[in-house]
């Protein structure tokens, strides 16, 4: 590694320096500037230090001057008279206070490199240390995503006023109008769920959560191709609990009315080989990804979403994220790991639908059906998410309840009304349908035969 030893980290001292006078100067210089700049993206010490009180002077509506700066300094500990001649420097040695944003561009930009530069160190660090071409692999993506990271950080923190807000709504609404009005969101084939959501929207977090077993990524399987064929747009699924052969067998247990426990021991008729020749001719049109992969961070996660470009995306489940970072406890991992997916939404701009459990409280109360506070181990998910479903069966809970009955609650919506959505569940195909038979009376109820097939 002889050939690393030497080299250049990326930053100027003129520009960090020209900055700063610019500001002492000029007190008006203080919002352009912090809108570009964070104190991290100072190189010298005493620059950032000096940055960081000016920032903090001004967020408590302080005057930011030469004087009141270097009082400020040495409250805080420097030297009054090194201080003082610093900052007298400063404004010396700054051609003019015109140029402060033009100066914050450069210091941003060395930042963005020396972000660049350390993670591609550590990525020639581990080549020389270890053959692990697996490690050496996700180091070399973590040190582009840590680039694009930075350079998205500083290109995105944009005020947008009211007047583009507006034309963007206008924009909006008549693309919506063109559509014929409705469902403005990714359509989830269920009927009552779309019209209390309006279908899946870009940028929000929505949280599947239910008790292990009760269904969930039958559910979410159900989601991603309703929305592959109704929406035609890429669905791009995390499994980290399932493999992709159990994912196909659910899928066409499902879809090609096939018994799950035929699929699994092989004994399939003549029939069987039929309709899932069909299923499979069918579904295979449609464009649904998936990643199985038992543990994934939020980090790689984000970098095969940047790569493969879904329209939504569906994570099962959040529990087995990786949290990025050290933390006390499960409890502010799993709240790190809940901002995480939100700021990913968000970022993405596209829905993420994510599976979660319930804490085993609602197993002691006579009343199974959940609440937002059975979340398990983060109080977070509840802030973050736009829109929290539960999935009930009276049967899981009840050996004498019909095992047919379901419902989705939207215990949460950010957007608009909660309520229930009445569903029937068949546990040997893995099919949840709209339970079209719940306002009928019993003489008219229909059976499994007649219930019609999601695809």
């Amino acid at each position: 590694m002889d050939e690393f030893v030497s080299y250049q980290v990326p930053f100027s001292a003129e520009a960090e320096q020209a900055v700063l006078g610019s500001i002492l100067i000029d007190e008006r210089c203080v919002p352009s500037v912090l809108q570009k700049l964070c104190a991290s993206d100072f190189y010298s010490e005493i620059n950032k230090n000096i940055f960081t009180t000016i920032s903090s002077m001004h967020d408590a509506g302080k005057t930011v001057d030469p004087v009141s700066v270097g009082d400020e300094l040495i409250i805080n500990g420097s030297k009054k008279e090194e201080t003082n001649r610093y900052l007298r420097d400063l404004m010396l040695m700054t051609p003019t206070s015109a140029n402060a944003t033009v100066y914050a561009e450069i210091v941003r930009s060395k930042a963005v490199l020396r972000v660049a530069q350390a993670a591609a160190l550590e990525t020639v660090k581990l080549t020389s240390e270890n053959g692990d071409s697996e490690e050496i692999q996700n180091a070399v993506q973590d040190a582009l995503q840590a680039a694009i990271d930075a350079t998205v950080e500083c290109n995105s923190l944009q005020a947008v006023t009211l007047s583009d807000m507006s034309l963007q709504f206008y924009a909006d609404l008549s693309v919506r109008q063109k559509a014929g009005g409705g469902i403005s969101g990714i359509r989830t084939g269920i009927g009552d769920l779309d019209t209390i959501l309006g279908g899946l929207r870009s940028g929000n977090m929505v949280v599947l959560a239910a008790r292990s077993g009760m269904g969930k990524s039958a559910f979410l399987l159900v989601l991603a191709l309703h929305a592959a064929k109704l929406s035609k747009c890429p669905v791009l699924v995390f499994s980290l609990e399932m493999s992709c052969s159990e994912i196909s067998e659910r899928v066409y247990a499902n879809y090609a009315d096939i018994d799950m426990n035929t699929l699994r021991d092989g004994q399939l008729s003549g029939d069987d080989w039929g309709k899932l020749a069909d299923t499979m001719s069918g579904v295979s049109q449609y464009e649904v990804r998936v990643v199985d992969a038992p543990a994934l961070d939020i980090g790689s996660i984000t970098r095969i979403c940047r790569r493969e470009k879904p329209q939504l995306i569906i994570i099962d489940h959040m529990g087995l994220v990786q949290p990025t970072g050290r933390f006390s406890n499960r409890r502010e991992a799993m709240d790190s790991v809940s901002r995480s997916i939100k700021q990913l939404a968000k970022e993405i701009n596209v829905p993420v639908v994510a599976a979660a459990q319930l804490n085993r409280a609602l197993l002691s109360r006579a009343n199974k059906e959940p609440v937002l506070s059975d979340l398990r181990e983060s109080g977070a998910i509840e802030q973050d998410a736009d829109q929290v479903l539960f999935i009930h069966r009276p049967s899981y809970y009840d050996a004498k309840a019909d095992k047919a009955v379901a419902k989705l609650i939207v215990a949460k919506n950010r957007n608009g009304q909660t309520g229930t959505v009445p569903l029937l569940w068949y546990g040997s195909k893995q099919r949840f349908t709209e339970d079209w038979t719940a306002g009928l009376e019993p003489d008219d109820e229909l059976d499994e035969a007649q219930v019609e097939l999601p695809l």
